[in-house]
C-alpha cells in the first residue's frame, strides 16, 4: 500500500471516529437539553394557564373590577403556603405537594355596576327606566321560558375527591380547599354538571307558576361547535314552542389566578354559602351582528335589580363584552354564569334557585 492511499484511509478513519464518538454524542446531548427545556417551558406555561382547551373564562371581568387585579389579590400565595413552617397539627400537612393548588374564597362586590369591555357608552339610568315588559313578552298558558346550556359539561368542585382534606399548616383563612392539577372540570353526568343547576332553576320557575322548558342536550362534546349546536336547539324549540319569550343559557364560570389557584366567588344567603352569579351580555362585533343588544342589556339591568334583592354579594357586576352568545335570537335571550369551578354543586344549586326566584318575581310583578 503506497503512502498516499494509507494517508487517505487514515484520515477517513479519523473522520469516522470523530463523527461516531464526538459529533453524534454531542448532538444527542444538545437535543436532549433542548427537549428538557421545551418540557419545562411547556409545564410552566400549562401551570400558568391550567385551563381545559378553549375553556371560556371571564377573568377579564374579574380583573377589571378588582382593585388589585385578578393576579394580585393580596391573598396568601401558593409559594407562601408551600413554605409554611412544619408544626404539629392533626390532619394537616406541612406543605402543598407539586401539582396541588389552593381554592381561594372571595366575594366580588359592586353588583350595581357594569363591567363594560366595549367602546359603547352606557347610561345606567336610561337602561333602568326602559319600559318592561317589551312588546310580545307577556305571559300566557304555554311555556315562556327555555333553559339550556351551551357548555353543559361544565362541572363544579368535588370535595369528596379533593386532596389535602385536612388542610395545610400556615394556610390563609381564604384558602378553603385544594385541587389536583389533573382534576377534571367537566362531566358528562348531568347530575354533576350545570344541567343539574339548570334543573333546580326550572323547578323553581315552575313552582312559581311560570311554564318552563329545559333542554339538557350536551352541546359542547365538540367544544368548538358548542354555540352552533346550541343555536340549532334554540331554533328548534322556537319553532315548536313559539310562546317562548325568555331563553336562559346557564353556564359555570372559570376564575383562575396566574399561580393556578382557583377563585371561588361566594356569598352568604340565609346563613348558607351560595355561589355568586353574573349576567353576561353580548354586544355583537364586526363579524357577528347583535341588532338588539341595548334592549337585551336593559332587560339584564332589570333582572340584576331583582338579583340584588336576594342578598348582599349574591350578584357580581354585569359584564358587557363583544360577541353575541346566541343572544341575537331574541331580546329575552340571556346568559348567566352560576358560580365558578371553585364552587361546589350544592352552592351553585342554591344560587340557581335564587336566580330563578328573582327572574320569576321580575316576570310576575311586571305582567
Amino acid at each position: 500500500m503506497n503512502a498516499a492511499i494509507f494517508q487517505r484511509r487514515r484520515w477517513q478513519s479519523r473522520i469516522k471516529n470523530a463523527v461516531v464518538y464526538g459529533v453524534i454524542p454531542g448532538l444527542s446531548l444538545i437535543l436532549a437539553a433542548l427537549c428538557l427545556c421545551l418540557q419545562l417551558f411547556s409545564r410552566s406555561r400549562m401551570d400558568a394557564m391550567r385551563l381545559p382547551f378553549l375553556e371560556e373564562l371571564h377573568l377579564e371581568a374579574f380583573a377589571m373590577h378588582t382593585p388589585d387585579g385578578a393576579r394580585n389579590m393580596g391573598f396568601t400565595t401558593l409559594e407562601s403556603v408551600r413554605e409554611a413552617p412544619v408544626t404539629e397539627a392533626p390532619g394537616f400537612v406541612d406543605r402543598v405537594p407539586d401539582g396541588i393548588y389552593p381554592i381561594v374564597e372571595t366575594t366580588i362586590s359592586n353588583a350595581s355596576g357594569l363591567i363594560n369591555s366595549t367602546d359603547y357608552g352606557i347610561d345606567p339610568d336610561e337602561m333602568l327606566s326602559a319600559a318592561y315588559p317589551f312588546a310580545g313578552m307577556t305571559r300566557g298558558e304555554d311555556p315562556i321560558v327555555l333553559v339550556l346550556h351551551t357548555h353543559a359539561t361544565e362541572s363544579y368542585y368535588d370535595t369528596k375527591s379533593a386532596p389535602l382534606a385536612g388542610g395545610v399548616v400556615g394556610q390563609s383563612a381564604d384558602v378553603v380547599g385544594y385541587y389536583a392539577y389533573d382534576s377534571d372540570v367537566r362531566s358528562t353526568d348531568n347530575t354533576q354538571n350545570v344541567v343539574a343547576v339548570g334543573e333546580v332553576f326550572c323547578q323553581t320557575l315552575e313552582a312559581a307558576g311560570i311554564r318552563t322548558l329545559h333542554c339538557t342536550t350536551q352541546h359542547d362534546l365538540d367544544y368548538s361547535r358548542a354555540y352552533g349546536e346550541a343555536l340549532n336547539s334554540i331554533e328548534a324549540y322556537l319553532t315548536e314552542y313559539p310562546s317562548i319569550r325568555y331563553i336562559i343559557d346557564l353556564h359555570r364560570d372559570t376564575l383562575l389566578r396566574a399561580d393556578c389557584s382557583k377563585l371561588k366567588p361566594t356569598s352568604v344567603i340565609d346563613g348558607e354559602k351560595c355561589a355568586q352569579v353574573m349576567l353576561v351580555i353580548g354586544a355583537g362585533s364586526e363579524s357577528v351582528e347583535q341588532p338588539h343588544w341595548r334592549e337585551n342589556l336593559a332587560l339584564n339591568y332589570k333582572w340584576q335589580s331583582y338579583l340584588m334583592q336576594i342578598g348582599e354579594g349574591f350578584a357580581r357586576p354585569m359584564y358587557l363584552r363583544y360577541g353575541r352568545f346566541n343572544q341575537h335570537t331574541g331580546v329575552g335571550t340571556m346568559l348567566i354564569e352560576v358560580g365558578s369551578c371553585g364552587n361546589t354543586l350544592t352552592e351553585a344549586s342554591r344560587a340557581g334557585a335564587y336566580a330563578a326566584e328573582a327572574l320569576a318575581e321580575m316576570i310576575l310583578e311586571n305582567e
